[in-house]
């Protein structure tokens, strides 16, 4: 992938309620030497050609997206910085037929609101209490829940479709807030498209659906520290088999966060435990999709 990073800078215009003109810079980057504009405006991280207006939370379906430029700003031995002017208007373009249908990259985008059952591990119950027995050890058999997440789909027509653009951001989190949700709780599950369909006989566009799934606490995976074996100290990079006495366990035993046996407890006696959390899903600018603040809609 060429492109790798685009930061949407400023935003200008505006107009009456039937004629819109609006004027977005990005600040796009590429990993390639050999990149010209072309393949800079053709980015899935920069607004698609018939994309409505979208800037933070300003949103102006009937005026679209008819133009990009790309000029270089700064260039090194192995990236290039461009500087991108997107151009939006209201103005329908000639249609090259007599079909009475209005332009479909002009119609708003659709959105739909479902939900989506996961079971997962339960680390701590609902008044953030470990979920460990008596002992203060982990079961051995996680304890699960259902749970229900918000799913969000958006459908839009769009003039061109890139499917392994579209691949790039499948199975990634938000790397910023988006729609008042908070960082890297957000899940892009998928991007599909239908078409090539026409407008008339001339103009050709693609019916594009974003699928997302929503979890309040994040995508993180969260894991007891526990463990068959521990450092003998902090400093200590040497493992060693954990023992109870002259005998070695035969169950996990927790670990503290420097990877030593816990042996801290609480104010019930009970040892405390320490969790680990790991980000499996990457990140992606999900602003560079070009989608409509949906709570403005």
């Amino acid at each position: 992938m060429s492109v790798y990073k685009a930061d949407a800078l400023s935003s200008s215009g505006g107009g009456t309620r039937n004629k819109r003109e609006y004027t977005t810079v990005w600040r796009v980057y590429t990993n390639d030497i050999n990149d010209q504009a072309q393949t800079v405006c053709d980015s899935v991280y920069l607004p698609a050609y018939g994309a409505p207006y979208s800037f933070g939370y300003d949103f102006y379906s009937y005026s679209t997206l008819t133009d990009k430029s790309a000029d270089l700003e700064d260039e090194e031995s192995s990236f290039k910085v461009w500087l991108v002017t997107c151009k939006y208007s209201t103005e329908e373009k000639e249609k090259c037929s007599e079909d009475t249908i209005e332009n479909p990259l002009q119609e708003p985008p659709k959105v739909s609101y479902g939900k989506q059952n996961i079971t997962e591990a339960v680390q701590k119950d609902k008044n953030d209490k470990p979920i460990l027995n008596k002992a203060g050890e982990p079961f051995e058999q996680a304890v699960e829940r259902t749970l229900s997440l918000r799913t969000i789909s958006i459908t839009r027509n769009e003039s061109s479709f890139d499917e392994e653009n579209a691949a790039d951001f499948e199975n990634t989190v938000n790397s910023s807030s988006i729609w008042g949700k908070e960082k890297g709780t957000v899940l892009c599950e998928s991007i599909t498209a239908e078409g090539p369909n026409y407008y008339g006989s001339c103009l050709k566009y693609w019916t594009v659906t974003y699928e997302f799934v929503v979890k309040k606490d994040g995508w993180k995976r969260k894991i007891l520290n526990a463990g068959f074996k521990h450092f003998e100290s902090a400093s200590s990079d040497e493992l060693v088999i954990a023992k109870d006495g002259d005998d070695e366990v035969t169950k996990p035993v927790l670990l503290k966060e420097d990877g030593t046996r816990q042996k801290e407890k609480d104010e019930d006696g009970v040892l405390i435990p320490h969790y680990l959390e790991f980000e499996i899903e990457e990140e992606r600018p999900f602003s560079s999709l070009g989608l409509p603040d949906i709570r403005n809609l």
